[in-house]
């Protein structure tokens, strides 16, 4: 009866992500101001980063020939945007979803570690749909709003150090190298939550009774 058991769990659990990510999509369309449903994004930062987005397709180069103060990750996700769509924020809008996308199944995955519920899949659209709602990101394509992505991909790194037996460390220092590293060009004054997952997985490798 056990597997069957856990066999319907899991089958609840699939369906109720697939609700999840059908919501958040939905809600996406309605709120963010990128959404073909919307009449565009008017936060002047957005619309300065998807010009360079559009001047480094076209062969200038950012802070040689064009100059803004975010990081060049920040401008990267601005040129894919452009790569994507030229006219207009629909390629933002894809940006975005994907972030959101992104954001959701690394919270899920957390939730996972930490709490093995069913309704896991819900309560990790929760961060992404205050995001939504939120002053600080209902313009946008801000860098708090991709900086959060590689922030909670380097806390899932230090929680799975932390449980799980000491396996291909090195992969793991990698990723979460990697997302110190995203996180400094994108706003590197977003860099507080890895400095304590940093600290964290410190004292979890010099002291493993820490826990």
């Amino acid at each position: 009866m056990t597997p069957l058991i856990s066999e319907n769990n899991s089958y609840n659990r699939n369906y109720l992500k697939y609700i999840a990510i059908f919501l958040l999509i939905l809600v996406s369309l309605i709120i963010v101001p990128s959404s073909p449903l919307s009449k565009g994004n008017i936060w002047v930062d957005t619309n300065a980063m998807l010009e360079i987005g559009r001047g480094w397709l076209s062969g200038n180069i950012p802070y040689l020939h064009m100059f803004e103060q975010r990081g060049p990750i920040l401008f990267i996700y601005n040129l894919i945007a452009n790569m994507i769509s030229s006219h207009g924020y629909f390629g933002l809008f894809c940006i975005e979803i994907a972030n959101f996308l992104a954001i959701f199944f690394i919270t899920d995955r957390i939730l996972m570690k930490c709490f093995n519920n069913s309704i896991n899949p819900f309560i990790a659209t929760v961060l992404p749909f205050f995001m939504m709602i939120d002053k600080s990101f209902e313009t946008g394509g801000s860098p708090e709003e991709f900086a959060i992505t590689w922030s909670l991909l380097g806390i899932l790194t230090a929680i799975i150090v932390s449980t799980e037996p000491m396996k291909n460390e090195f992969y793991r220092a990698v990723i979460f190298g990697i997302t110190i590293g995203m996180v400094f060009w994108i706003k590197f004054t977003l860099l507080g939550p890895l400095i304590g997952a940093s600290i964290f997985i410190f004292l979890i490798l010099v002291n493993p009774s820490t826990l």
